[in-house]
């Protein structure tokens, strides 16, 4: 019988690289099967930075971020199984 995986996946960033490197491994932990909760804890940051339009810009920015992510992902699956670029 197959086990159940709960995973919560948990970052205190509005945006920018932890949260884009957080939704990445969110995605690829559900892909692989889990049930996946993703949640900032902003509870804990400041309302200035949270809602600012310092945040807005990095927001902006986390797309290049998010294809960062998944080339990181890419890769260490690739090593971890032996493929190569050409495969």
């Amino acid at each position: 019988m197959p086990t159940s995986v709960d995973v919560a996946v948990l970052h205190c960033s509005p945006a920018g690289t932890v949260a884009t490197t957080a939704e990445v491994i969110a995605e690829h932990t559900e892909k692989a099967g889990a049930k996946v909760r993703l949640r900032t804890a902003a509870g804990h940051m400041p309302q200035a930075i949270i809602g600012s339009a310092a945040a807005r810009a990095v927001r902006t920015k986390a797309t290049a971020a998010r294809v960062q992510a998944e080339r990181v992902v890419k890769s260490t699956r690739a090593t971890k199984t032996g493929l190569t670029a050409e495969n």
